[in-house]
């Protein structure tokens, strides 16, 4: 039975994702369907943290300070949506954001 909380096949970017709360809100977003895609500026905690969450998790070390890194990140991610949707694979681009 399909679950019906909105987040089966959804995007969910988790800045500060790596550990604390963050980390806790990705966890229960993946166990709640998402495809989760975790954004830290500790590459090794993001690394451990899509280790220990598994499934479809993703994630990139950030420096969120960086105004240019955070920009490219997400244009980078709405490429990957783009260059999916134009095979025929229907995906949605849904970004939340948690804060540090």
């Amino acid at each position: 039975m399909p679950r019906e909380n909105g987040f089966d096949n959804k995007r969910v970017v988790i800045v500060g994702g790596s550990s604390g709360i963050g980390f806790a809100v990705a966890e229960e977003a993946a166990s709640h369907g998402a495809n989760v895609v975790i954004v830290s500026s500790n590459a090794e905690r993001v690394q451990e943290a899509i280790k220990s969450i598994g499934g479809e998790a993703q994630g990139q070390a950030v420096d969120v300070s960086d105004e240019k890194a955070v920009e490219s990140f997400f244009t980078n991610l709405a490429l990957i949506r783009t260059r999916s949707v134009k095979r025929g694979v229907a995906m949605k681009f849904q970004a939340r954001f948690v804060g540090r």
